[in-house]
């Protein structure tokens, strides 16, 4: 059962390793554009869900995007969109599973915590996640007891 995760965005680890490791495979990740709307929100859907691929599309629509891209020469890889459906939620983000498990997840994650810490946001909820020891490795979320809402 999908849970939500907390992190504190002043504690971000540097993001310049988990980069130069994605780079050193010729992915490029950043910030997606406006122009690419259409192909981003259509490849989301062909490789994830019609739900993300409008939650995309929604990323892409504000200004600046919400949305940060993995991409390599002529072909999206990963995607991670933030404040969709809520102000400081992060997610969706899903990674093309031919590119699992190379740091392309880590990079995107990271590059988009950095830039919700820079609009202001002291923390940020990670939302309905699937991989939680994925999210406590890489930023150190941690999971919101319903106890403790």
């Amino acid at each position: 059962m999908p849970v939500d995760m907390l992190v504190d965005l002043s504690r971000l680890p540097d993001f310049t390793g988990a980069l130069a490791k994605v780079s050193s495979m010729g992915i490029e990740t950043r910030r997606a554009r406006p122009r690419e709307m259409e192909g981003l929100v259509r490849w989301v859907a062909e490789n994830f869900s019609q739900g993300w691929a409008s939650e995309c599309r929604v990323a892409l629509s504000r200004m600046p995007p919400s949305c940060f891209v993995a991409a390599a020469p002529m072909e999206f890889v990963g995607f991670a969109c933030f404040d969709v459906a809520q102000r400081g939620v992060f997610g969706p983000m899903g990674v093309q599973e031919s590119w699992r498990r190379k740091g392309i997840g880590s990079a995107l994650l990271l590059l988009s915590l950095k830039s919700m810490a820079e609009m202001g946001y002291r923390y940020a909820v990670i939302g309905e996640v699937g991989p939680v020891e994925f999210y406590r490795k890489v930023v150190l979320a941690r999971v919101i007891d319903e106890d403790s809402a």
